[in-house]
Order: structure tokens, then C-alpha cells, then sequence
């Protein structure tokens, strides 16, 4: 069982890493670019889009750093103590959290979906 929970958390660390990486070089180009070229009807979707994106990178950290927990808690033999039912509620709303996010991005893509311009980074 300690091999599978120790190859699930170096999973784990690798894609909190990725993300990281991702969140910090591409995302900021690509949303400084969106914001930038946004036609002025797109400009609230736009901007409900950016912040739908740093909430969802975010809560995806939160719930990789949450999961990486609940596995060490699994690992030493408590997987239905009351700390792993705090880590995988709060797993669960963080969870939620990312779902908000991606919520959020509805506006822009309803907004691009209706526009006559293309955007420059599209």
C-alpha cells in the first residue's frame, strides 16, 4: 500500500509543479493579451474570464496540496480517522471552488461565441 500512496503523491508533486510552471509563464502572456485585445463589448466577460482562471489555478493548487495530505493520512493507516474526513471535505470544496472558476469563464465564452472579431490570440 506504501507504494502505491508514494507513487500517487510523487503524481501529485510533479502536476502541482506543471501547474505551477504553467500558471506562471503561458497564463499571465495569454491574459495579458486577452485583456489587451478585447473588443469593448468583451471587456466584462474578459475580465470575469481572468479572474475564473486565477481562482481555478488556485483551488487546484489548494486541492493538490489537500490530496497529497489525505494520502500521507492513508499511508499511515488512518484512512477513516476523523483527519482524513476534514482533508477529504475539504478536498470537496475545493473542489467546488474550481467549478466557480470555470464558472466564471461562461460570460467570455458566450461573449466570444457572439462576436464578429476574432481575438488576437485565438
Amino acid at each position: 500500500m506504501k507504494g502505491r500512496t508514494i507513487f500517487l503523491q510523487l503524481v501529485l508533486a510533479v502536476v502541482g509543479v506543471a501547474t505551477i510552471v504553467i500558471a506562471a509563464i503561458p497564463v499571465p502572456i495569454m491574459l495579458h493579451r486577452l485583456v489587451t485585445t478585447a473588443p469593448p463589448v468583451a471587456v466584462g466577460p474578459t475580465w470575469s474570464f481572468v479572474v475564473g482562471m486565477i481562482i481555478l489555478i488556485l483551488a487546484f493548487l489548494v486541492a493538490v496540496g489537500l490530496a497529497e495530505g489525505l494520502l500521507r493520512v492513508i499511508a499511515r493507516g488512518q484512512a477513516f480517522s476523523p483527519q482524513a474526513l476534514r482533508l477529504l471535505i475539504e478536498l470537496k470544496w475545493a473542489v467546488g471552488v474550481m467549478a466557480v472558476g470555470a464558472i466564471c469563464w461562461l460570460p467570455w465564452c458566450t461573449a466570444l461565441r457572439n462576436s464578429t472579431t476574432r481575438l488576437a490570440w485565438c
